[in-house]
């Protein structure tokens, strides 16, 4: 069983293991919660708070707060 919190601002995974636990996945920078963002640069695009950093030098490519 998988878990997904989609949030406005945040967004999560969790598994259900055999024993019965859930366990929240960390993302490859060992973030649980990962910033609902992303943002498109050339040939690159950035998800979570790599595509938060890139409101500042480029806001017209990246899209935060789309669940509202």
């Amino acid at each position: 069983v998988v878990g997904i919190n989609f949030g406005n601002s945040y967004a999560s995974i969790a598994v259900l293991a055999k024993d019965g636990t859930a366990e929240c996945i960390a993302n490859e920078d060992g973030e649980r919660q990962i910033a609902s963002a992303i943002s498109f640069h050339g040939e690159e695009t950035y998800i979570g708070s790599s595509a938060k950093a890139q409101l500042v030098k480029n806001s017209q490519n990246t899209i935060i707060n789309f669940r509202n």
